[in-house]
């Protein structure tokens, strides 16, 4: 249930290459929901999370650095924090 809620906000929230649209890319995001999930039940600050989401987008998918990603990194960082705190209430 976790995984699948990280998901939703990775592929509706966060999609840093616009593929939420596309039904044969709902699993684009996928194999980077455990390391999140890990950080998340780890306790990692907000700002942890949000670097961890800028390597995934820069050094796995491959997109150039850009200052409009790095807060909605940390928006993103702290909207999974939200969503998986109210599954756990």
């Amino acid at each position: 249930m976790a995984f699948k809620a990280i998901h939703d906000v990775l592929i509706n929230e966060w999609d840093p290459i616009g593929v939420n649209d596309a039904p044969e890319a709902q699993d684009e995001y996928d194999d980077y929901i455990p390391a999140v999930f890990q950080l998340i039940t780890d306790g990692a600050r907000d700002e942890v999370i949000a670097n961890h989401l800028e390597h995934i987008a820069r050094d796995l998918i491959g997109l150039p650095p850009s200052p409009i990603r790095d807060e909605c990194n940390l928006r993103i960082a702290q909207r999974l924090r939200e969503v998986l705190a109210w599954m756990n209430n």
